[in-house]
C-alpha cells in the first residue's frame, strides 16, 4: 500500500478540510456502485419466505462452567480456523472454544506490567495471534496466552483489524481528531485519517462502533456522517455508496449557525429523519449486512450485491426475530466456511423455543436446526450459543 494514497484517498472523498491540496487528489481505479435503499419500505413477504427458506442454519453451544461464564452481552467473537475466541470486555478476558464448542483455554493478563494489558478493548487474530488492543498500545499474544511483543500506539483506539500481511488498523468508536491509524506491522505510522472539522467544532460525540472489519485482503470501514463503505486495499478507495432515497444526509447539515446545526443534529438524529451513520458491517463478495444509525425503528439490511436487491429484517417472525431482528445484525463471517456467524443469549432462546412448542408441538420439522436444543440444559448460568448460516446468492 501507498502511504500517499491512503491518505489523498479518505482525505478527498470524505471532505476533511485542510488535509490536503487539491492538486493531490486521489484518483480511483474504478467507480464506486451506489446501493440504494429505501427504508421506508417493506421487503414483500414472498421475498422473506424465499429468503429464509434458502438459509442454512445451525446453532452451536458453547461449553459452560464455573470458571468459563462469560457476559454474551459484553462479548466480541472472532473465528480463525478452528477457534472460536470471545473476548468478555466486563471480565476483561479472552475465552477460547473449538468448533464443537469445547472450551480450550482462556487468556488473562490484565496487569500493569510489561507483558500485561491494562485495559483490553477489542481484539483482532491474524496468523495465529492475538492482536489485543490495549490504551495506546497492542499487546501480541499466541493462542495460548503466551507473551509476543507490544506494539505502542500513536493515537488511542477502540476498533482494530488486521491484515493478512500485517498491517493493523485501529479506528476510534468517538470522535477524536484522528478516526483512524494504519499502522506498518512494526508499528509505524502508515497514515491518519483526520475527522472532519465540523464534527469536531459541534462536540458530537456520537460515532461507529463496530465499522471496522477485514474481509480476505482488505480492511472495509464505514464512518461517522458518510454514505460511504471504503476499503483499505493496495491502495484507498470507495468500495460502495449506500444511496437512502429521503434519507440522506442533508446539503446543509452543517450550516448557519452552532445552536442551529445542534438542533439540526438532534432533529435528525432523534428523529430518524437521516442515517448519519450506518454500523456491524459485514461484506462479502455476495452481500453488504449493516445496521442503519434507527434509533425508533431499527433494522439490518441485507444487501445483495449480484442482483443489487435487498431485505430489511422487519417482520421475519420467530425464531428468526431473536437471531436476525432488530439491530441483530452479524457478527462477523467465516471466509472459509461461508457462514455468518453470531452470539445467542441462550436463556432467550430457551423463552423462544418454549413459546413456538405451546403453538407448534411438531415445531422441528418446521425449523430443523432448533433440534439441538434441550431447554431443560439451559438455565442463567449456561454461556451464549452461536448461530452459524449461510444465504443463498
Amino acid at each position: 500500500m501507498k502511504q500517499q494514497l491512503v491518505g489523498l484517498a479518505f482525505c478527498s472523498i470524505l471532505l476533511l478540510q485542510g488535509c490536503i491540496e487539491k492538486k493531490n487528489e486521489a484518483k480511483f481505479d474504478e467507480a464506486p456502485s451506489i446501493c440504494p435503499v429505501d427504508l421506508k419500505s417493506e421487503s414483500p413477504k414472498e421475498s422473506i419466505d424465499r429468503f429464509l427458506a434458502g438459509m442454512e442454519i445451525q446453532l452451536l453451544p458453547l461449553e459452560s462452567g464455573d470458571d468459563i461464564l462469560f457476559k454474551g452481552s459484553g462479548s466480541t467473537i472472532h473465528l480463525d480456523g478452528d477457534d472460536i475466541f470471545l473476548l468478555d470486555a466486563s471480565q476483561q478476558t479472552i475465552f477460547r472454544f473449538g468448533r464443537d464448542g469445547k472450551f480450550k483455554n482462556k487468556i488473562f493478563r490484565k496487569g500493569q506490567g510489561a507483558e500485561e494489558y491494562n485495559v483490553l478493548f477489542n481484539i483482532a487474530l491474524s496468523d495465529n495471534k492475538i492482536y489485543g488492543l490495549d490504551n495506546m498500545k497492542i499487546q501480541l499474544y499466541d493462542y495460548e496466552g503466551h507473551y509476543i511483543k507490544t506494539i505502542p500506539l500513536k493515537n488511542n483506539g477502540r476498533q482494530i483489524a488486521v491484515t493478512k500481511d500485517g498491517t493493523i488498523a485501529v479506528a476510534s468508536n468517538y470522535i477524536q481528531p484522528y478516526q483512524l491509524t494504519v499502522y506498518h506491522p512494526d508499528g509505524t505510522v502508515f497514515e491518519y485519517l483526520p475527522s472532519n472539522k465540523n464534527l469536531l467544532k459541534q462536540q458530537i460525540s456520537q460515532s461507529t462502533y463496530h465499522s471496522l472489519k477485514r474481509y480476505g485482503d482488505r480492511i472495509l470501514l464505514t464512518n461517522y456522517f458518510d454514505p460511504s463503505i471504503y476499503q483499505l486495499e493496495d491502495t484507498v478507495s470507495v468500495f460502495a455508496t449506500l444511496d437512502f432515497k429521503g434519507m440522506n444526509i442533508p446539503s446543509d447539515m452543517f450550516s448557519g449557525t452552532d445552536e442551529e446545526i445542534a438542533n439540526r443534529f438532534r432533529e435528525y438524529r432523534e428523529g430518524d429523519k437521516a442515517i448519519l451513520s450506518f454500523d456491524r458491517l459485514t461484506v462479502t463478495d455476495d452481500w453488504v449486512v449493516f445496521a442503519p444509525s434507527l434509533i425508533w425503528d431499527p433494522c439490518v439490511v441485507y444487501y445483495n450485491r449480484k442482483s443489487d436487491t435487498y431485505l430489511l429484517n422487519k417482520n421475519w417472525g420467530q425464531p428468526y426475530d431473536l437471531f436476525f431482528g432488530g439491530y441483530r445484525a452479524p457478527d462477523g463471517y467465516d471466509e472459509k466456511s461461508g457462514e455468518f456467524y453470531q452470539l445467542v443469549n441462550a436463556v432467550e432462546l430457551k423463552e423462544v423455543v418454549e413459546e413456538i412448542a405451546k403453538k407448534k408441538p411438531n415445531y422441528q420439522d418446521d425449523y430443523p436446526f432448533l433440534k439441538n436444543v434441550d431447554v431443560s440444559q439451559i438455565d442463567d448460568n449456561t454461556n451464549d450459543w452461536i448461530v452459524f448460516f449461510k444465504l443463498q446468492s
